[in-house]
């Protein structure tokens, strides 16, 4: 018995069938074509209107990354070739301001 492969995109499975001799991406869910964009399945937010996940977008120093959508693993390559593969959470720094209006990092807050 033949595998069957499946693929994810932003975070959604799809497959790859042939119409009328001519390879397709649809949906596994409902057999839709994957031309309509899906919300990201962990944050619920849209991607950019560049593509990007909203969560990793415009990274400074970095060419392409994925969160992985709680689904998959995640990636980050950076301009220099290096790649960073695994589940991981995306933060953001918690910012307090002093009295003198010098500003500290006081720790992370997950974004999901």
């Amino acid at each position: 018995m033949k595998r069957q492969t499946f693929y994810y995109k932003f975070g959604h499975k799809f497959n790859v069938v042939l119409e009328n001799g001519e390879p397709v991406e649809v949906w596994c869910d409902d057999g839709s074509s994957t031309d309509t964009t899906r919300v990201c399945p962990r944050c619920k937010k849209y991607p950019t209107r560049e593509g990007h996940d909203p969560c990793l977008s415009n990274l400074p120093g970095v060419e392409g990354a994925c969160c992985g959508h709680g689904v998959q693993e995640g990636y980050i390559k950076f301009e220099d070739g290096t790649f960073i593969r695994g589940w991981f959470a995306v933060e953001d720094r918690i910012i307090t301001e002093r009295p003198n209006g010098k500003k500290d990092m006081i720790g992370f807050k997950r974004r999901w």
